[in-house]
């Protein structure tokens, strides 16, 4: 086959697709946020897929091309040796390597998911059960989890490597081992959340790709696991450092000997929220139809409004939602507005506040030491949460230079990307990347010039007028 053969032959979005990436259409095309060299911010999506072309592009990277130009990126390899590779046929076709092992992935109960498939000449391949005794030879759709995810589970020291025979070696020696499925700087941070709470021995392949899964490993588990060490070991990787030894008990000592004279545990940062709250079920769940009767029942006049409010606040469940919200609730006093916001002050999912100011998001306050400022700082307290302000009549009630500013600095972190102050005696200082949050806050009817300045703000804020004559949403 040629190489434009080659390339028509593996169109570019089934070839990701089939890899498990997540592709979002964009007109004709899609974007996704991995790229063959790294997995960028999570929806951020800087990767463009040419469909017409079968081309890529990622914006971060400047780094472009077609299928083979990725998969030679991806692996490192050579244009000619990433030609090779595809040269077989389209993907998902049956291969025709010879397979030397085969890896199985299951859930925590231990039911197979998927296997990675070691091949013979040198090469990984994904496949998942058809149901009828058979293979698939792709990954769509398919739950990604750790190897040996039912033993980490039950675990408190883990040993992660960058390959599935490194842990399988480890293993025999009597650790608890696991990697992600298809090796070198393809960790997720979902893996990171089984190991929350756990101490965590990484051990790398002495290699530029390992030393960067290395350093994207740590980075995901920081403020998650309970203590992360770096094991450093005179071999490429694990598996020939335990093969230089006669025997299986003087290959356990010695990596006894490496983990006891390198693991000096440090408390991880405070630990982040995981991005989808972890919430024990009821043991009779309720259904949003009877949730619904129990408030109309109790407070029939604030049914409407706490079904708005549960609409803003259920967001934070699902994955793809990017952008926050922000609902204000508005009415005269004594109207029920608090109650509607205290039917959604649950533990872990909601943050509430009497008093708020949007200062109090970024602090630069000068009677606090820079370093401390931390743990004043609101936006990492709020992130995936649903920041209740029960009346924010105080601000908009302000004067128009101090609304616009107020009002300005809310709308900024309501973009969902962090906020940055550079302001006060600390000067710059302030938060990057995923800050997702949900608001829901009550008031007073506005006055005219409060709709003016939201205006010229192009601000994000939707109103609910709960006052039964005047029902009506209005962004």
């Amino acid at each position: 086959m040629t190489r434009d053969e080659i390339i028509a032959a593996n169109p570019l979005p089934e070839y990701l697709r089939n890899r498990g990436f997540s592709l979002y259409p964009a007109g004709p095309n899609f974007v996704t946020s991995t790229c063959p060299i790294t997995e960028h911010r999570k929806f951020h999506r800087c990767v463009t897929i040419d469909t017409a072309q079968n081309l890529f592009h990622c914006n971060d990277c400047d780094k472009g091309g077609s299928i083979i130009d990725w998969i030679a990126l991806e692996e490192n390899i050579t244009a000619a040796g990433a030609i090779r590779k595809l040269g077989g046929g389209r993907n998902g076709s049956t291969p025709e390597w010879k397979i030397v092992a085969t890896y199985d992935y299951t859930d925590e109960n231990g039911a197979l998911l998927f296997q990675c498939v070691r091949l013979d000449p040198k090469d990984f391949k994904q496949r998942r059960p058809d149901g009828n005794g058979g293979w698939i030879w792709n990954l769509q759709d398919v739950r990604r989890v750790l190897y040996r995810r039912p033993e980490v589970e039950k675990a408190e020291t883990i040993c992660i490597t960058e390959g599935e025979k490194d842990a399988d070696n480890l293993r025999t020696l009597g650790f608890t081992a696991t990697c992600n499925p298809m090796g070198a700087k393809k960790w997720r941070d979902q893996y990171s959340d089984p190991l929350r709470g756990k101490d965590v021995l990484i051990f790398g392949d002495d290699d530029a790709d390992g030393r960067k899964h290395v350093e994207q490993v740590t980075k995901s588990l920081q403020g998650k696991a309970k203590s992360i060490t770096k094991i450093n070991f005179p071999a490429h990787d694990i598996s020939d450092y335990i093969k230089s030894f006669p025997s299986l008990d003087e290959a356990k000592a010695a990596v006894t000997k490496l983990i006891e004279q390198e693991k000096q545990p440090k408390a991880a940062p405070i630990a982040e929220p995981p991005r989808v709250a972890e919430v024990e079920p009821p043991q009779k769940p309720t259904t949003i139809v009877e949730w619904r009767g129990a408030v109309a029942r109790n407070f029939p006049t604030l049914t409407r409004p706490a079904e708005v409010c549960a609409s803003v606040v259920t967001q934070l469940l699902l994955n793809d939602v990017a952008n926050p919200f922000a609902l204000v609730l508005l009415d005269v006093p004594s109207s029920g507005k608090t109650i509607t916001e205290n039917f959604f002050d649950v533990p872990r999912l909601s943050y509430t506040t009497d008093h708020f100011t949007p200062a109090s998001l970024v602090s630069n306050a000068s009677n606090v030491k820079r370093e401390e400022l931390i743990k004043v700082d609101m936006l990492p307290r709020i992130r995936y949460k649903t920041l209740i302000v029960r009346d924010l009549a105080p601000i908009f009630g302000a004067k128009e230079d101090a609304l616009l500013e107020m009002v300005g600095r809310l709308t900024r972190a309501l973009d969902g990307e962090g906020l940055e102050t550079d302001s006060g005696v600390h000067g710059q200082r302030g938060y990057k990347g995923d800050y997702l949050f949900m608001m829901l806050a009550g008031s007073t009817p506005l006055s005219p010039r409060v709709y003016k300045v939201l205006g010229t703000l192009e601000a994000g804020y939707s109103f609910f007028n709960s006052i039964p004559r005047l029902r009506a949403t209005a962004s």
